[in-house]
């Protein structure tokens, strides 16, 4: 791309970024797939301050909404110097998390292409394994086009007292989880707010006696729980701990509030792969959703100790968990580490009508984009709600026909409709259709186009842009860009939509000018 100055590539949008960034020159834009993580490749003449690239990023992910903005900063290797080596550590600190606290008050000297660390915190096996040299130097490298070595140098180990003392100066500066998450609940006798971490946590609520885990729950007892999903009397089976008596949150509520035992219920949707430690312990991980929230559960499992039946917790099973809620620093998210798990059996959906209905206009999962139901389950589920037949019309294939036949096979009170929502094309004009061989080749040239309008009426709506590529061999080799005078004011909500402007259209040509342009970019090629 053509280099622009970041402050009037952005003045469209928002001119509050810190103003040191902004006669920066971007060279490269690049974005995640899902367009929720972007990332600014910009060159600068002066050295732009760590907190400034915090400023300027942390602004853009709340204006645009998005989940991570990244700011990578290029200089000429004529500005490297020593006074940002401060910088450059906060920088690596969000790489390597070991980074923190062991290079305070370390001696750091430059010379001859070669930074020296003497570290006195200790730590030093543990920099060397996260190759916390080699990282500072690719960073050196990618920000200044400079090969300089990074030595470590000083104690290896820290002493009981100096550890002590560097963890409570670390303690003092992080923020408690629930003021990240949400506004702490205001204090009162029975809650914990966190706001002291000196402040012992409450003790979780008083279990039973102990119990027989093959003791079931009994009717009487789900029908007084406060349960967000309609539970089969008797089905709960103990997987792991005692029995659960609180009442459930909503996963939505629980994850606002960390650092505290909590009782929700909810679906497994995911399980993650079994991770076994040093120590012979096997960690798994499962997804659980209520539809309000979702969280991860996670176990350490000791094979020769544990008695948890963890074989029986598996995607679609329901389950009612107790246990502490909090930030895990290893994942990165919310998990709930459960002292008792009861996996329970949800009532299904029933179709209550005296008058079964039949639908007639259903798509399965071979509907590229539409559905993720199988036919087979679909069928069972209608015949179990009494329902004398169903149509299956995927559109544009009859893959799902066979598992349809297999599924109401014996269903001697059921039948299936076969269906397919079809693509047709007009045959009444015949020049419409291609009739004979095609001798073109996938490589030769085609156009791309796409078009921008005042709104989505065919008949009332004009054009206010044309865009198009032209592809050969699969790769572009011309581009066309036309702005087009509508000749009607723009809307507001199409503006916002589009970013097209009454006033960038006003000296366009009109629309049939700039349709005969794109003819002539198209020329004979298929479009």
């Amino acid at each position: 791309m053509n280099e622009i100055k970041l402050g009037d590539f952005l003045s469209e949008y928002t001119s509050e970024i810190p103003e040191i960034t902004k006669d920066g020159m971007i060279y490269k834009v690049t974005y995640s797939a899902d367009q929720t993580k972007i990332s600014f490749y910009v060159r600068f003449t002066k050295l732009i301050p760590y907190k400034d690239v915090i400023s300027f990023e942390k602004h853009l992910e709340n204006f645009f909404h998005l989940d991570r903005i990244t700011l990578h900063c290029a200089y000429s290797p004529e500005l490297f110097s020593m006074d940002y080596y401060n910088d450059l550590i906060l920088k690596l600190k969000r790489k390597l998390a070991v980074v923190n606290g062991f290079l305070d008050n370390a001696d750091v000297k430059y010379g001859e292409g070669l930074i020296t660390i003497g570290i006195k915190n200790g730590g030093y096996d543990l920099l060397m394994k996260a190759n916390f040299c080699a990282e500072l130097s690719k960073l050196i490298r990618e920000e200044f086009d400079l090969e300089i070595k990074v030595e470590l140098t000083g104690e290896h180990n820290v002493n009981v007292e100096e550890h002590d003392k560097m963890m409570e100066e670390l303690r003092s500066t992080l923020p408690q989880h629930t003021e990240q998450f949400a506004l702490p609940p205001e204090k009162t006798d029975e809650t914990y707010t966190g706001d002291n971490i000196s402040e012992p946590m409450p003790e979780p609520p008083p279990f039973d006696e102990p119990e027989e885990t093959d003791v079931p729950y009994t009717a009487e007892e789900f029908s007084q729980a406060e349960l967000p999903f309609e539970i089969i009397p008797d089905s709960a089976e103990q997987i792991k701990g005692r029995k659960i008596h609180s009442t459930p949150e909503p996963i939505g509520e629980a994850i606002k509030q960390l650092d505290r035992k909590v009782t929700i219920i909810g679906d497994i949707f995911d399980v993650a792969d079994v991770k076994t430690t040093k120590t012979g312990k096997n960690i798994h991980v499962f997804f659980v959703t209520d539809y309000t929230g979702s969280v991860q559960m996670k176990l350490f499992i000791d094979p020769e100790k544990d008695n948890t039946e963890i074989g029986k917790l598996k995607k679609g099973v329901t389950v009612l968990v107790y246990g502490d809620i909090a930030f895990d620093d290893f994942s990165r998210d919310i998990s709930i580490r459960p002292v008792s798990i009861v996996a329970v059996k949800k009532k299904q959906r029933t179709d209550k009508a005296e008058k079964k209905r039949v639908e007639l206009h259903l798509h399965t999962n071979m509907s590229a984009m539409d559905a993720i139901t199988d036919a087979g389950t679909i069928i069972k589920r209608a015949h179990s709600w009494g329902h004398k037949a169903i149509a299956i019309t995927d559109h544009g294939v009859v893959q799902a026909f066979p598992d349809a036949m297999n599924a109401s096979s014996g269903l001697d009170d059921f039948k299936v409709i076969y269906g397919c929502e079809a693509y047709v094309v007009n045959d009444i004009v015949p020049l419409n259709i291609i009739n004979k061989d095609d001798m073109r080749s996938i490589n030769e040239e085609i156009i791309i186009y796409d078009v921008e309008t005042t709104g989505l009426s065919y008949e009332k709506d004009r054009l206010t842009e044309i865009g198009a590529v032209k592809i050969k061999n699969l790769r572009v080799i011309d581009s066309f860009n036309i702005m087009v005078n509508p000749g009607r004011p723009i809307p507001q909500n199409i503006v916002e939509l589009t970013g097209i402007t009454d006033d960038m259209v006003a000296n366009a040509p009109k629309e049939r000018e700039a349709v005969e342009e794109f003819f002539r970019f198209c020329g004979d090629n298929p479009v």
